[in-house]
């Protein structure tokens, strides 16, 4: 055996050992599961039948479905200009950059745009492709704040001020992927505000779609597009498609456009993600998800309601217990599909089940499933 095979069953051995081993389900046929409590199809539009029937429809009349190559070769097309002034108006940007996945677009902004002399400031719960970008970034100066604490931010734009003359980047999502909870956007665009010199960077992935005026997300909802200087807004989630665009000044995504590696140098979007993109959008714009909106939000409130935890309209919410994977099997033995998130995903000791609510949930699912969860706890209170 070669020296490089040795040393990956060696890792890999070290993970399973330590039960940490990721690996692909091959149990694929999800009929075996007749309720969703796990997937970010958040709105239910992966399988909405009219979303469904115009897609097919425009895909029938084009004769062309990939993109052919890079954007800055021959991967651009009328159709990417077209959607990208569609979403600047809609998410209230100057001007929009498509980028293939949210992944791409983070490790692209902070890879990049922060030079030697700034200092990118982060939510400890930041996702992880910001971490990529800014292993990749010239600026050595990335520092965490504790999650959401207001107070320890303060305290670092204090420090970054005296100790630094560059630019200062403040990184944040607007829903945390893996808690649920919303981003004290108010509170720190009160501490940015009027230093030209402090950058706020928002991610809406688990906001798009459902928060805000037509799903625009939670930084148009509290009207503070003027305070974020790059905004990202994804379609994996709850849009039903692929891909993610960066809302940002001119300059800046002229700069990504001569810089941004994933984007220079991977094939653009295809058409036929562009089609589901610019369908739900439009879906989105004449306010055809009304419906679905309040279903999730009522659903989230609901169950929320039903675990005794504060009330929010996120619909992630995290059952936190050590015994994560044994309660995500009691809720598959019963036809419930969710998923256990473990360290290094997560924090060591906040091992949980993620649960995510849709709009097509019943209140009759989620009562069985805290009812499954209740059953479980109490059994295992008593061992």
């Amino acid at each position: 055996m070669s020296e490089l095979n040795k040393r990956i069953e060696k890792v890999l051995k070290s993970r399973t050992e330590r039960g940490l081993k990721r690996q692909l389900n091959d149990n694929l046929d999800r009929r075996q599961f007749n309720v969703d409590f796990s997937s970010n199809d958040y709105l239910s539009l992966a399988k909405n039948e009219k979303l469904i029937g115009i897609v097919k429809e425009r895909l029938a009349k084009s004769d062309v479905m990939g993109s052919g190559g890079s954007r800055l070769l021959d991967g651009d097309t009328i159709l990417h200009r077209q959607i990208e002034r569609k979403l600047s108006n809609f998410y209230n940007g100057e001007v929009a950059l498509l980028f293939n996945s949210g992944y791409d677009a983070n490790v692209s902004i902070f890879a990049t745009i922060p030079d030697k002399d700034d200092i990118v400031i982060y939510d400890e719960l930041i996702h992880a492709s910001v971490h990529d970008g800014m292993r990749g970034s010239r600026t050595t100066h990335c520092w965490s704040f504790r999650h959401s604490d207001l107070n320890h931010l303060s305290e670092l734009l204090n420090a970054a001020r005296k100790q630094h003359s560059g630019s200062i980047f403040i990184a944040v999502e607007a829903v945390y992927s893996m808690d649920g909870d919303r981003c004290p956007l108010e509170e720190i665009t009160n501490l940015t505000k009027g230093d030209i010199n402090i950058h706020l960077i928002v991610d809406e992935a688990h906001s798009t779609g459902y928060i805000g005026s037509n799903g625009r997300g939670l930084v148009s909802a509290l009207n503070l597009d003027q305070y974020v200087a790059i905004k990202l807004n994804t379609f994996g989630k709850a849009l039903c498609a692929a891909g993610a665009v960066v809302l940002c000044a001119p300059n800046v995504r002229n700069y990504l456009i001569n810089y941004a590696r994933p984007l220079i140098f991977s094939t653009s979007m295809t058409l036929s993600n562009l089609h589901i993109v610019d369908v739900v959008h439009d879906y989105l714009s004449d306010g055809h998800l009304t419906t679905e909106i309040d279903n999730l939000k009522r659903n989230a409130t609901y169950l929320r309601q039903r675990l005794g935890i504060p009330e929010n309209v996120t619909p992630i919410v995290p059952i936190l217990t050590p015994q994560s994977k044994r309660l995500a099997k009691a809720l598959q033995d019963n036809g419930i599909l969710v998923r256990p998130i473990t360290w290094p995903t997560v924090p060591k000791g906040k091992d949980r089940v993620r649960v995510c609510v849709h709009s097509h949930n019943t209140i009759e699912e989620i009562d069985k499933m805290v009812e499954i969860i209740e059953k479980f706890c109490t059994i295992r209170s008593k061992l």
